[in-house]
């Protein structure tokens, strides 16, 4: 007597399916944003806020994820000593209250060379079942040449004042 067997493989293909296009659309995200002067980050809502992740553009700053997730640098070490006091309470606020589901703050990242470079940061908190902040999503925006624009304009302003008057 012959036994046939027959496996329906619909479904199995089908998770390839999706599985490959899911890839594919994260590779896509990653090839813009590497482009880019925008900056992804996942931090844990530890001390010194350890990075998980950060986009491989990064090392436009200098640094590669490595850096991070070794723990050779930690994130907070990065922050300008004069911007971190703010920087510190403004996320600990947040943490306590993410209800508003965005913390937007500028502030100066030193790069690996030592120069600091003004970023916007855009963080989104992810939160467990009982509504405790676990991780910060974070997207930046190297913010160094509009800065530094601004602060020309208000010096010409200034002199031009002074010469009017």
């Amino acid at each position: 007597m012959l036994h046939v067997s027959i496996r329906d493989i619909t479904e199995q293909e089908r998770a390839a399916r999706e599985r490959r296009e899911a890839l594919a659309r994260r590779e896509e995200l990653e090839r813009i944003i590497n482009r880019s002067q925008t900056y992804a980050f996942l931090w844990r809502n530890e001390d010194q806020w350890p990075v998980e992740y950060a986009s491989a553009n990064i090392a436009n700053f200098g640094y590669t994820l490595e850096d991070f997730t070794s723990g050779r640098i930690v994130y907070n070490d990065l922050i300008h000593p004069d911007d971190l006091p703010q920087i510190t309470q403004e996320v600990a606020d947040f943490s306590a209250d993410p209800s508003e589901g965005i913390l937007h703050q500028e502030y100066r990242l030193r790069a690996a060379d030592g120069r600091y470079r003004w970023v916007e940061d855009n963080t989104f908190p992810r939160c467990n079942a009982a509504g405790e902040v676990t991780h910060f999503e974070g997207i930046l925006q190297d913010i160094t040449d509009r800065k530094l624009i601004a602060e020309e304009l208000r010096r010409s302003w200034e002199t031009a004042a002074v010469l009017l008057n």
